[in-house]
């Protein structure tokens, strides 16, 4: 039997998941944003983030969960404030992806502008992330959710070094299933 093929189509004003038959939707699809429609086919659009929330730096994100309700991937979409301090220098316990979609943001020493992207293996020391002077949107894939919240550089908690991942925890909670996993420095 063959499979159909399933694509991720993303835009400037749209993501759309498509299928050639309802039974290969993505299992265990969830959002911080929106209900799954019974079709389990989700639409969204960067420019349209009203369901998002809003953190303190004004920045909005609504994050994408997939698979495995413990250890699925997570997808965090965000419209980044102008100088919005992302997360402090440190390491995640799962490989992500980081692509910018407009607008730019610094890793470290290395800036990332408009429709540039970043792929970082687990455990790899970065940053610290800064939103660039026009703002940003992003999108970032955490291949294991467990993983998303980085173990900061001197070992502090990083919810505690920066208030916006504390805001960002809260939201991804529910859907994650466990604490999240953190690198052992």
């Amino acid at each position: 039997m063959q499979r159909a093929q399933t694509a991720l189509v993303v835009g400037a004003d749209n993501a759309a998941t498509l299928h050639a038959r309802d039974e290969d939707a993505v299992p265990g699809l969830a959002t911080t944003f929106a209900a799954i429609p019974p079709s389990g086919r989700l639409f969204g659009s960067l420019h349209h983030d009203n369901g998002w929330a809003r953190l303190c730096d004004a920045s909005s994100i609504g994050a994408v969960f997939m698979a495995d309700p413990v250890s699925g991937p997570a997808l965090l979409l965000s419209n980044n404030a102008p100088g919005a301090v992302e997360a402090p220098a440190g390491r995640h316990a799962t490989d992500m992806l980081r692509l910018v979609l407009e607008g730019s943001c610094t890793v470290g020493d290395r800036s990332y502008g408009a429709q540039e992207f970043r792929v970082t293996e687990a455990g790899v020391m970065e940053g610290p992330v800064v939103h660039g002077p026009e703002g940003s949107s992003q999108l970032i894939l955490f291949a294991d959710r467990r993983g998303w919240l980085p173990q900061t550089e001197s070992g502090d908690d990083a919810v505690v070094a920066c208030p916006r991942l504390g805001e960002i925890a809260r939201l991804m909670a529910p859907f994650i299933g466990t604490a999240p996993a953190l690198v052992e420095g």
